[in-house]
This record gives structure tokens, C-alpha cells and sequence, in this order.
């Protein structure tokens, strides 16, 4: 039998900026309180949760959190608003890995949500891709690195495609051979699953011509 008083259960809170729906929904007053207060505090009245985490990649919404006492850890920018596109790489055949410094385990609840291998707590992140590369007989010349940080620039660097989301640190723009026009997480994957599908289906004409 588990004694209750012992178990610690983690409340993960996800609370986009950008919301599709309802823009800003998460910093609308309810009853004088913004919305992602109410959820903070309905968790902390939880007798079992013993930390309370939310996830987001909105400033004004992680300073609030704060505020409320919920512990913030941001969302990985690359993945949090590109299901679409995710989906599509899926669809394709391709390989997706995560590389995160972040050491929370919203980053991996996030990706394991998605299906999508991730490594967290990652500090040389070339090392460990090159690991990741050999135990899956893949490559490097063969493979898209999207980055938006300086700890991201040996990967765009000797990736055979290094890419730069939109509102990258200027040093991984400098170093990436694409730039994006999408921000991380605002359309980023989807942009790069078109550009995919978009050289596919031109090799697939030259093939047929």
C-alpha cells in the first residue's frame, strides 16, 4: 500500500502565448485574476501536488506564474506551436530528435506527448547527436539541425543543412545555411515541412520527366 503522504506529484500547467483561440487567453482577467492564476492556484490547493511547474513561451506569462509561486520552464521553442508540421515530417518518413539544456521534465513529457525522441539536459549537443547519429546509422551530411542559440552552433555547422528559426540569436542566423522566415514555435517545422515536400515533389517530377 502507498502512503499517500509520501507520493509527490508534479502539476504541469502548459500555457502558450500565442494561442490560436482566444489570443493572450492565459492573462484574461477572471474575478480580477488572470486565468493562469486560477489554474495555479486550484493546484496548490491540491493537498497532493507538492510542485507546481508551468510551461510557456511567454514572458509576461512566466513572470505572472512566478507571482502565483508556480515554478516556469519554457517551452522548447522549435516544437511548442508546429504540430502541423511535426505531423507532416511524421507523415514523411523523417527522424525527429530533441536536444535540450533544459533539465525539467516538461521538456520530455512534452516530446514523449508528441511521439518525439528527446534528450534533455545537454550541454555538448554535438556529442551527443553524433551518439544519436551512429545508433541510428544515419549521417550527418543527411541531416536539417533547426537551432535558434549560440549552443546550437557546432550542430548548425557541420549538419549537412544547418537551419535558423526566425527570431534566432544572430551568431546561429550567421551560422545556419537557411534562415526562416517563422519564429520558433510560431510555424517554424511547418515552414520546413513545406520545404521538404516541396523538394520531394521535385525530384519526384525530374524522376518522371
Amino acid at each position: 500500500m502507498i502512503d499517500s503522504e509520501e507520493m509527490k506529484v508534479l502539476a504541469i500547467i502548459p500555457a502558450r502565448g500565442g494561442s490560436k483561440g482566444i489570443p493572450r487567453q492565459n492573462l484574461r482577467l477572471l474575478a480580477g485574476k488572470p486565468l493562469i492564476a486560477h489554474a495555479i492556484e486550484r493546484a496548490r490547493q491540491t493537498k497532493s501536488i507538492s510542485r507546481i511547474v508551468v510551461s510557456t513561451d511567454d514572458p509576461e506569462i512566466a513572470a505572472v506564474s512566478r507571482q502565483y509561486g508556480a515554478e516556469v520552464v519554457w517551452r522548447p521553442a522549435e516544437i511548442s506551436g508546429d504540430g502541423w508540421g511535426l505531423a507532416q515530417l511524421k507523415r514523411l518518413g523523417v527522424p525527429i530528435l530533441v536536444l535540450s539544456t533544459e533539465e525539467n521534465p516538461v521538456v520530455q513529457a512534452r516530446c514523449d506527448k508528441l511521439g518525439i525522441a528527446c534528450m534533455r539536459g545537454i550541454q555538448d549537443k554535438l556529442t551527443v547527436l553524433r551518439a544519436w547519429l551512429r545508433a541510428n546509422k544515419i549521417d550527418i551530411s543527411q541531416v536539417i539541425y533547426v537551432g535558434n542559440d549560440v549552443n546550437d552552433l557546432a550542430c548548425l555547422r557541420e549538419a549537412g543543412c544547418g537551419i535558423a528559426v526566425g527570431n534566432a540569436h544572430p551568431r546561429a542566423r550567421a551560422a545556419a545555411k537557411i534562415v526562416l522566415s517563422a519564429p520558433g514555435g510560431q510555424g517554424a517545422i511547418r515552414e520546413i515541412a513545406e520545404l521538404i515536400q516541396e523538394k520531394l515533389d521535385v525530384e519526384n517530377n525530374s524522376k518522371n520527366d
